[in-house]
């Protein structure tokens, strides 16, 4: 069964405002097939649940559902504004 990844409008918006849609689909795609190799940090407080990936001065905050093999892609953002 594959994976599907879905973007919250908010996320959506920024990756194609910023043309950063093809690089998060593939930063995801990298990280389920390897995942140890990658700078991706469990988060911790509000948060809780959810994985970072740090790409240059972005962040993509997202969820995983491993049951329904869905990566839910919350928040797309420059890292001083990810964690709001």
């Amino acid at each position: 069964m594959k994976w599907r990844i879905e973007f919250s409008n908010r996320a959506d918006k920024f990756a194609r405002k910023h043309g950063l849609l093809d690089t998060v689909t593939e930063l995801i795609v990298t990280f389920l097939r390897v995942r140890n190799d990658m700078d991706v940090k469990v988060l911790k407080g509000k948060w809780k649940g959810y994985h970072r990936i740090r790409h240059s001065d972005i962040r993509v905050i997202f969820d995983l559902d491993t049951e329904k093999r869905i990566v839910f892609v919350d928040t797309i953002a420059r890292r001083d504004n990810a964690y709001r």
